[in-house]
C-alpha cells in the first residue's frame, strides 16, 4: 500500500521545471486575489448570466474555490514537462490557455480602469508562465501548434464554467 504522501506524488505527477514554475506562478496569484480579496470582482448582471450573486464572494469562500482550481489544474497539467500521450497533453493545454486568459483579462482590466484589481500584480508572470507552458506541451508530446492553440481556446472558453462551480462547491461547503 502506497503512503499518503506516495500517493499524492502519483496523483499529481512528476513535477519538472516548467510545471513547477506554472503552478507556482498560478498559487502566488491565487495568493495575491485572497490577500486583496475586495468582494465581487466584476459586472453583477454578468455573474447573475452564470447563476451567480455576491453571497458567492466572502474571502473564505473565494479562498477554497482557488484552492479548489489550483488542484484542478495541477491534475491537469501532467504533461508539461513530461510526455503522457495526446489527450493528456490537451488538457494541459486547455489548463494553460485558461490561466494564459487569466493572466491577459487581469491586465486588460487594469489597463482600461487605469486602476489595480487583485491579481494584476502577478498577472504578467502567470500568462508567460502560462505561454511557455503551451510551448513546452507541445514540444513534449509533439502535437501541432494548431491543436495547442485549439485546446487553449476551449479551456479558456470553459474557465468561467469551472469557476462558478468551484464557487458553488465552495458555497455548498462553507456556510
Amino acid at each position: 500500500m502506497l503512503s499518503p504522501r506516495r500517493s499524492a506524488v502519483r496523483c499529481l505527477g512528476f513535477i519538472g521545471p516548467e510545471r513547477l514554475r506554472l503552478l507556482t506562478a498560478f498559487a502566488v496569484h491565487n495568493a495575491e486575489e485572497i490577500l486583496m480579496f475586495k468582494g465581487v470582482p466584476i459586472n453583477p448582471a454578468a455573474l447573475r448570466t452564470m447563476h451567480i450573486d455576491s453571497t458567492f464572494f466572502r474571502r473564505d469562500r473565494f479562498a477554497l474555490a482557488t484552492a479548489l482550481l489550483t488542484v484542478t489544474v495541477a491534475l491537469m497539467t501532467v504533461s508539461v514537462d513530461r510526455s503522457h500521450g495526446r489527450r493528456s497533453g490537451l488538457c494541459a493545454s486547455a489548463a494553460a490557455g485558461a490561466l494564459a486568459t487569466n493572466g491577459l483579462g487581469h491586465l486588460v482590466r487594469m489597463l482600461a480602469g487605469h486602476a489595480y484589481n487583485p491579481g494584476a500584480a502577478s498577472a504578467t508572470v502567470l500568462l508567460v508562465s502560462a505561454l511557455r507552458a503551451l510551448r513546452r506541451v507541445r514540444d513534449t508530446e509533439g502535437l501541432t501548434t494548431t491543436s495547442v492553440l485549439l485546446a487553449a481556446i476551449a479551456g479558456s472558453a470553459a474557465s468561467p464554467a469551472a469557476i462558478a462551480a468551484a464557487l458553488g462547491a465552495a458555497r455548498a461547503t462553507i456556510r
